[in-house]
């Protein structure tokens, strides 16, 4: 399943109409576990920003993520 994560910044239900258009199965997920099972994630971008959303959700989830 594709993934596009949720992790609070950027605009994932616009990258997830998008994959609907052409026909792609996706969710919008924030959840460890929705992610971790993921085939292939998205992480939407916010520009210029520097806030280190992605990094730092991918470190918070690193730790709940089953193995």
């Amino acid at each position: 399943m594709l993934v596009v994560v949720d992790y609070g910044l950027g605009n994932p239900r616009s990258i997830l109409n998008m994959l609907q258009k052409i026909g792609a199965a996706a969710v919008v997920a924030g959840d460890p576990a929705v992610v971790a099972g993921a085939e292939k994630l998205i992480l939407p971008g916010v520009g210029a920003c520097r806030c280190g959303g992605p990094a730092k959700l991918l470190t918070s989830m690193s730790s709940r993520m089953p193995s």
